[in-house]
């Protein structure tokens, strides 16, 4: 098979190709729960149209090399050699068989009805010269990346990802692995650090667990793992577990655990500027966030949670030492 890179992927002529979610860790965490991405909904149309570049008054087609989507590869003699490969495997062959003009001039009304159409489950057979034209420039517009994409700037703006059909195919099975393994990581901290499990199950916004018998609780969480979105809860508890053993890890979670316990006695408020402080002194936009901001002592939430620790003896005996103040 003839392959070719489109942006920052390599795509293989005569392979089949699949749009995915593109998981946001930004969004908020209620969304992320139930899976949320950058464009999170099955079924909806994300439409895109080529570009109009007024400075220079023509389309941005990517088929030659003053194309500003072509910004991405620096060197002159590695454009001007993928330009030649555009021309030859997609922009020739689509204009012989729909006998159209691709050229880039302001007047081709071509490029001005021309569109995208993007959505979770969208399959592109590179065989078909017009999904192949259709995920050419998906990938060029940013609209698209590969699920590990390195560049920045493509990596924050993407709401899909692409995967290979033989990706595709594997998928089920990776999810029934996923799965297994978060089942099994689950009862060995049910029976073996009760502690950790709890301050990560709260740290990915679920249900305090610490009253649970450690029987009941693995029984809840087996539906959840193998429930609709278990997949998506695997992927968090253990993005979670693996953030817990960072040298930062373990107390940003304890943070949040004293902060989500001020927060349910209504020592914290959630106002329409964020979370707020009784004196309403701004914290955080999420209590994830606010224990972020309570790993340094030199940051104001850092003081403020303390001294609301301090305040609630019910808190207090519940929390590590070196999260009280010193004078408790």
């Amino acid at each position: 098979m003839t392959k070719i890179r489109i942006a920052n992927s390599e795509i293989e002529i005569g392979k089949k190709y699949v749009l995915d979610h593109r998981f946001d860790s930004k969004a908020p965490s209620m969304l992320q729960k139930i899976g949320a991405t950058k464009f999170p909904f099955e079924g909806n149309d994300n439409v895109e149209r080529i570009w109009f570049d007024e400075n220079a008054n023509r389309y941005d087609t990517g088929f030659d090399t003053n194309s500003p989507c072509l910004r991405l590869v620096k060197e002159d003699k590695e454009r001007d050699e993928l330009v030649k490969q555009y021309v030859k495997l997609i922009k020739k062959p689509y204009e012989d068989l729909y006998n159209v003009n691709l050229s880039p001039t302001h007047d081709n009304d071509f490029w001005r009805e021309y569109k995208m159409t993007a959505y979770v489950n969208r399959q592109f057979d590179t065989e078909n010269k017009k999904d192949l034209m259709e995920l050419f420039h998906l990938l060029y517009s940013g609209v698209v990346c590969e699920k590990d994409e390195k560049d920045l700037t493509l990596k924050a703006n993407a709401k899909f990802t692409l995967t290979s059909n033989e990706g595709l195919k594997s998928k089920a099975k990776d999810k029934v692995k996923v799965k297994f393994e978060t089942s099994i990581l689950f009862s060995t901290l049910v029976n073996g650090d009760r502690e950790k499990l709890d301050l990560i199950l709260q740290w990915i916004d679920r249900d305090d667990p610490s009253k649970i018998k450690g029987e009941d609780l693995s029984l809840i969480y087996y539906d959840i793992i193998n429930g609709e979105g278990g997949v998506n809860f695997c992927e968090r508890f253990t993005k979670a577990y693996e953030e817990y053993d960072t040298p930062i890890g373990k107390e940003k979670m304890e943070w949040f655990y004293a902060i989500r316990k001020l927060y349910n006695k209504r020592k914290i408020k959630h106002t329409k500027r964020g979370y707020v402080a009784d004196g309403d002194e701004f914290l955080g936009n999420t209590l994830q966030n606010i224990a972020e901001f309570c790993l340094s002592d030199k940051n104001i939430q850092h003081n403020i949670i303390k001294e609301l620790i301090q305040e609630n003896p019910d808190i207090r005996k519940e929390v590590p030492e070196h999260l009280k103040p010193s004078k408790a």
